[in-house]
């Protein structure tokens, strides 16, 4: 069983000899160093197990803080994928649909052309006709002068 420090300071007064006395001061004072390193030793330890424990709570965090940040960055991937894909699909309905009405007044200038031209072609044939129906006319008015006489 290790000696206190009253202890070896009571055995250091009772010494007569000087050598054993300085001995025993000796002692004393490595004594005295050794309970304050033990101290001092246990409260590192103390720390540490502290320290250890908190880092072990920071790391649970940590994981957890990179777990939810990994969530949160797919979830913006996913986001930007659904809106590529609805501005693909946005982009591809406007372009249908100006292309659809594009072909829809190409074909309707196609039919008013063949409208216009078919026009065209009927009173070209109507003034034809007239022409004719007067030349035949004329024609008819002279042959009944002829024959009929004036």
């Amino acid at each position: 069983m290790p000696a206190t420090e009253e202890e070896i300071l009571e055995l250091a007064r009772r010494e007569n000899d000087p050598k054993d006395r300085a001995y025993l001061l000796l002692l004393l004072k490595i004594n005295s160093n050794l309970e304050a390193n033990t101290q001092a030793t246990k409260d590192i330890s103390n720390e540490i197990q502290t320290h250890r424990k908190e880092f072990e709570q920071h790391r649970i965090e940590f994981r957890k803080h990179v777990t939810d940040e990994a969530a949160l960055f797919n979830q913006g991937r996913g986001m930007w994928r659904v809106t590529a894909v609805v501005l693909t699909v946005m982009q591809v309905a406007a372009f249908s649909l100006a292309s659809w009405y594009v072909n829809k007044q190409d074909d309707e200038s196609k039919q008013l052309k063949l409208i216009s031209d078919s026009v065209v072609r009927n009173e070209a044939k109507h003034e034809d006709i007239y022409k004719t129906d007067n030349n035949l006319a004329r024609r008819i008015e002279l042959l009944e002068k002829r024959v009929f006489g004036p």
